[in-house]
């Protein structure tokens, strides 16, 4: 299957909304650090098909976006290790996603404390989120997984990936984070 990285083509990945997301993790995640992108298949249709005939639909759209050249197109340093770990995905409707979000502001890095209050963190969550989904937060939902399926991440404790997708726009967001001490 084939994606495409939409991140420079789109306005929403230069918002202030994603900006702050970026410099607020970015301030503890020191050693290691961030990536944010857009990707989207080159056809949905032939996804969902291809899809349908895998045991499990979600896993196998996520490891074909995780393997796909889209990936190291956005990220030349993030080559998906081969074969690819176990995802373990947890599932989360938009409300739930944002306050998924709201925790990765909140926690740590080795050596870096979050500074946000729980109010901002929200705020900005919930800012990130309207962003992407605008109006339509019943076609946005999102997967986490804390597997390291990149040779970027350190294999530890901060290492995490959330895979935000907006049904609605065949619009599949990577927010992924990891440090090390």
């Amino acid at each position: 299957m084939e994606w495409l990285n939409i991140s420079d083509r789109i306005t929403e990945t230069s918002s202030p909304s994603v900006a702050c997301i970026t410099d607020a993790i970015c301030k503890t995640h020191v050693n290691g650090g961030m990536r944010i992108g857009c990707f989207s298949p080159v056809d949905s249709h032939e996804l969902q098909v291809e899809a349908a005939s895998s045991s499990n639909a979600i896993e196998y759209q996520i490891s074909s976006l995780l393997e796909s050249s889209a990936i190291t197109d956005r990220w030349p340093d993030t080559a998906c290790l081969a074969p690819l770990p176990p995802l373990s995905l947890s599932t989360f409707g938009s409300y739930a996603l944002e306050g998924e979000i709201t925790e990765l502001l909140l926690s740590s890095g080795a050596y870096k404390h979050s500074e946000l209050s729980p109010e901002s963190a929200k705020t900005l969550s919930s800012q990130f989120i309207e962003h992407i989904a605008g109006f339509n937060r019943k076609y946005v939902g999102g997967y986490r997984t804390v597997a390291p399926w990149s040779t970027w991440f350190y294999d530890v404790a901060w290492d995490h990936t959330l895979i935000i997708v907006d049904g609605s726009r065949s619009r599949w967001w990577l927010l992924c984070t990891t440090d090390t001490d």
